[in-house]
């Protein structure tokens, strides 16, 4: 069964709205591996890859035929000069490349017509898809061909022959025993379960149906017609309550109207069914009934005949004398029966028979007088030989031996068979020797050869090397015009695995655990350099060479990305270097550790106000708390810096909004030397102030709209620059 995908279900939509013809073009044949038939479509899967692709077949114009309004059809004749290919997988493709319809199938094969050597078939595949508007969306005017849909005009015929049969035997209306009887259980109405013949349709209720009848009298009616649903045709069928119904016709043919039961004011129901006491086969029911017993007794025709097959019956145990004008009476038999030849019913393996056909003796149980009969000479009911079947142009076994086997036919039977230089050569089956030092293209030159064929084009080569235990195949798709090369089957003989978790051998088998893929590698290795194969290792837990400057030793875990040749290592600490990580590069020579500077890799500790000052302090961080402090801090305690002492003042007035920025520099040098400061201030505004020997200076810089700059001193050792902006 097909399936539109998603995809398809889109592209339909995107069609209908934009009011274009959808165009499917082309049939898409795949063998997909382990594919089960009996799964669910996966309607979201894409077009397989190209390499499980055997086969596209370009839809011609006459291959597309609808059958109804929501329903075409699409159809692929592959003829027997296509192949040869398998599948299991099977869809339709849009003109634009959109996967519209998949269906999954049980593997099919499709070959080649190759005389004499294959004889090829011819494959029609259809596939109906059904959505609404499907004929108009799709542009399609041409009905399906007889061998693209369920041949309709000739199935209708065949339902409509069926009903008549049906009707000629159980008439307008058969109810089998309480089938469809209308009753009263409670306060409800229900249909009973059973099963109806109505004008031959066949009706069969598995279970109670509850009824929903009016209050107070009715008549109670079921309707009944044949309705197509989709590929076919069922029955319908609907209770009504309406008085004094007929049959009549629509345009899908005849209504027929059958009388269930009346219900009176009072509540009594009548039961109007033609019920008839038939509760298994009929046949059963046929042969219990008084009328078949009365057939019987040999009054009437039917009797008669009867009569007469049981006397034809008895007759052939012997022989009938004279002619017999038989009435049906039952003295014929016995004035015609001849004695008894004393074979009882049973299965012999011998018997006689005499001229007239008639089984007069058998070996297990021999008649009274057959003179000079020779039990010995009578054979078993089936011959045991070809010549006692009469067929006498037949090979007997051991000719077959003699002939074939013993003279190396496909070198079956040979201790040495056929000795071949060229194993591209032997592409017929069988089995051959390899020629030995001076032949070629063998896997082996001292190796036997067996060669397989599954058709013209299709040849596989094994041999086994019995010095080395190894096994080689190869195989050609091309009637040995080109071969691919040997494969040696990898084994427990041929396999190398690793030597040890840290083992780099190249080809070597790689076990759980191995390089740290899928558990530990705990390596015995102490020099970190020498870590260059890729994987993730355990080192030793003391004696490591090449850590990283201030680590403890301890067991770290190396992370090696690359090889010999250029590799990345990452390093992780111990506990007692918990949560620092260092990476170097080794590319013909070992890179400096870089270390990855971390919040625990530095043990937590955050730069003071002084070491921010005096830029000391390299492995500690800072907090933005604390850059908030230097920047914009509140009353700090003043700050040493090289003799001379610093502090910040910030506020915002939410009032007025004004800021206040100062930056207050005091000399520690008690007045004796210069002082200076310099403040930069947000949006590229910047003042300088210069104090030399107390004395105050000019202030450089622009003035901001709204602000100001002063410059005040405290005494001859202080310095104060305060910019004010009012906004």
């Amino acid at each position: 069964m097909a399936r539109i995908t998603f995809a398809g279900e889109s592209l339909i939509a995107q069609k209908q709205g934009a009011k274009e013809v959808l165009l499917i073009t082309r049939f898409i044949y795949a063998h997909v591996p382990g594919l089960d038939p009996n799964t669910p479509i996966d309607r979201a899967a894409p077009k397989p890859p190209a390499s499980q692709i055997v086969h596209s077949y370009d839809i011609p114009a006459g291959n597309s035929g609808y059958v109804n309004p929501n329903q075409v059809v699409y159809s692929s004749m592959l003829g027997s000069d296509i192949g040869d290919f398998d599948w299991n997988w099977m869809g339709l493709e849009s003109a634009e490349g959109v996967l519209f319809a998949v269906a999954y199938l049980p593997l099919q094969q499709k070959r080649r017509n190759i005389p004499p050597l294959q004889i090829g078939n011819n494959i029609t595949r259809n596939i109906l898809v059904e959505y609404s508007g499907a004929r108009e969306l799709t542009g399609i005017t041409i009905d399906a061909s007889t061998w693209q849909h369920d041949f309709t005009v000739r199935l209708k015929g065949i339902d409509e022959r069926e009903r008549l049969s049906n009707r000629d035997v159980y008439g307008r209306a058969c109810f089998f025993g309480d089938a469809l009887r209308f009753q009263k259980v409670g306060d409800d109405y229900q249909l009973a379960a059973g099963i109806a013949y109505v004008e031959g349709m066949r009706l069969a209720l598995a279970k109670a149906q509850a009824m929903n009848a009016p209050s107070g009298a009715t008549q109670v009616w079921i309707r009944l017609t044949l309705r197509r649903e989709q590929n076919n045709v069922v029955p319908y069928w609907k209770v009504v309550y309406e008085p004094d119904q007929r049959d009549y016709q629509t345009l899908d043919g005849w209504v027929y109207c059958i009388q269930l039961a009346e219900v009176t004011a009072s509540g009594k129901i009548i039961d109007l069914r033609a019920a008839k006491p038939i509760d298994g086969p009929l046949v059963e029911h046929f042969a219990s009934r008084k009328s078949v017993a009365d057939l019987e007794d040999g009054i009437t025709s039917a009797g008669k005949a009867r009569r007469l097959t049981e006397a034809s019956q008895i007759a052939l145990q012997g022989d009938i004398v004279g002619h017999v004008d038989f009435d049906g009476g039952s003295d014929v038999v016995m004035q015609t029966k001849l004695p008894d030849l004393g074979v009882v019913p049973g299965a012999y393996p011998k018997v006689v028979i005499n001229a007239k056909g008639q089984v007069i003796g058998s070996e297990a149980l021999k008649p009274l007088d057959v003179p000079n009969l020779d039990w010995s000479k009578i054979t078993t009911g089936k011959p045991t030989t070809l010549a006692g079947y009469g067929i006498t142009d037949a090979q007997s076994f051991a000719q077959i031996l003699a002939d074939f086997v013993s003279t190396g036919g496909w070198g079956l039977g040979q201790g040495s068979p056929k000795y071949v230089n060229d194993a591209n050569a032997a592409i017929l089956p069988g089995f051959y020797s390899a020629g030995g030092a001076g032949s070629t293209n063998f896997g082996d030159a001292y190796s036997p050869l067996f060669v397989m064929r599954r058709a013209a084009g299709n040849v596989g080569q094994q041999q086994i090397n019995a010095r080395d235990n190894e096994f080689m195949f190869r195989g050609s798709a091309d009637d040995g015009v080109s071969w691919k090369p040997w494969v040696k089957v990898w084994h427990s003989g041929n396999l190398v695995k690793n030597a040890s978790q840290t083992d780099a051998t190249p080809g070597s088998m790689l076990r759980n655990g191995d390089h740290g893929i899928g558990g530990q590698a705990v390596s015995a290795e102490v020099d970190l350099a020498k870590y260059r194969t890729g994987g993730k290792f355990i080192t030793p837990a003391s004696g490591l060479v090449g850590l990283p400057a201030g680590w403890a030793q301890g067991r770290h875990v190396v992370e090696v990305a690359g090889g010999d040749g250029y590799c990345v290592q990452r390093l992780t600490g111990t506990s007692a270097n918990k949560g620092r990580c260092a990476y170097r590069v080794w590319d013909g020579a070992w890179a400096a550790w870089d270390e990855v500077l971390t919040v625990k890799g530095f043990g937590a500790a955050e730069a003071t106000l002084q070491d921010l000052v005096d830029k000391v302090s390299s492995s500690t961080y800072v907090s933005p708390r604390r850059l908030a402090e230097i920047a914009f801090g509140s009353g700090q305690t003043p700050v040493n810096v090289t003799g001379s002492k610093v502090w910040n003042t910030s506020y915002v007035n939410s009032t007025n909004k004004t800021i206040f920025v100062s930056i207050h520099v005091k000399d520690g040098a008690g007045g004796s030397g210069a002082l200076s400061a310099s403040l930069y201030i947000a949006n590229e505004l910047w003042a300088k102030a210069y104090m030399g020997g107390g004395t105050e200076t000019t202030l450089e810089g622009p003035v901001p709209p709204g602000g100001s700059y002063g410059i005040f001193r405290e005494d001859t050792n202080d310095l104060i620059l305060k910019w004010t902006e009012y906004r």
